[in-house]
């Protein structure tokens, strides 16, 4: 009850100024939110939600998607694409569609939990300061693993913390895009040279993490379809057959060899991107910070 004069202050804020409004697409593969609380959670902070029921792997959708394993695939992955992977693709590609005429939005997977910074006010202000980045860009609010950052200082002020990807960042539970960046997803045609909910559009993106508790997930075991990272298992021989006869593109030399070598390097050199506990340090994101820097003292 405490926390109802507040909901209500920012429902009217919104009513007074559409422009306020922000708008969170919750994708799901099947329309069933696995995180049952997240809905009601969003909605008395003053968001607006929106289901976006995307794409169910069933037997049907492995056959419809036959035609999209092409060869280009094996040749520049190593292996096809799961139908998990192109599933996931695909149903953030529809939630992006939808976004140009909402504006304002936050594209949520239905696992996510939301953090203590996940808030309408904090939200507000990334929105408000979005379009002040120099490129097209996305703010994640989540990361995995294989993700490696470096601090950055901006040119204007926000009030939280971002670390900018060195490459897009592995994992798509939370994340939020400029005008720019949205158009550019939506403009570039659907491909399928990498195994992340990123397509090609994302190497002219800039990619930041915002790391200060704003989403986390319950863990492999139970998470949604969409996020699901089944796939099928990579071939190192057909890569380095497909690399002898030069026909491997830039794109899999990148994905196979530089970016894992870079994240190899962040773990020597690297350092955690937060305070975290011994057996997590194995896991997390990690982050290269020079010795004199400033930037998060």
């Amino acid at each position: 009850m405490l926390e109802l004069p507040i909901v209500t202050k920012q429902i009217g804020n919104l009513l007074k100024n559409p422009q306020a409004t922000i708008h969170v697409y919750i994708l799901s593969a099947d329309g069933i939110i696995r995180n049952k609380s997240l809905v009601s959670s969003l909605e008395k902070m003053g968001f607006l939600c929106k289901i976006i029921s995307g794409y169910h792997v069933d037997q049907k959708f492995e056959n419809e998607t036959t035609n999209l394993q092409l060869r280009q695939e094996e040749l520049s992955l190593g292996r096809k694409l799961s139908p998990y992977e192109i599933a996931a693709m695909l149903t953030h590609r529809k939630a992006q569609l939808q976004a140009i005429k909402d504006k304002r939005v936050i594209f949520l997977e239905d696992d996510a939990i939301l953090g203590k910074k996940f808030t309408f006010e904090t939200l507000t202000l990334i929105f408000e300061n979005l379009e002040k980045f120099k490129n097209a860009t996305v703010v994640s609010f989540y990361a995995e693993k294989w993700s490696v950052f470096i601090p950055v200082k901006l040119h204007f002020s926000l009030p939280i913390k971002l670390l900018k990807a060195i490459f897009p960042p592995a994992g798509a539970v939370g994340y939020v895009m400029s005008s720019a960046a949205l158009s550019k997803a939506v403009s570039s045609r659907i491909d399928f040279d990498l195994p992340t909910d990123w397509q090609s559009w994302a190497k002219s993106v800039d990619f930041y993490f915002a790391f200060e508790d704003f989403i986390s997930t319950p863990g492999e075991n139970s998470m949604s379809i969409i996020g699901s990272r089944k796939n099928i298992k990579f071939d190192f021989r057909i890569f380095m057959i497909s690399l002898l006869k030069m026909e491997v593109t830039l794109s899999a030399i990148r994905h196979r060899i530089i970016q894992p070598l870079i994240w190899k390097i962040a773990q020597k050199i690297g350092k955690p991107y937060r305070t975290c506990s011994e057996s997590e340090l194995k896991s997390i994101s990690r982050t290269f910070v020079l010795p004199d820097s400033k930037v998060f003292r």
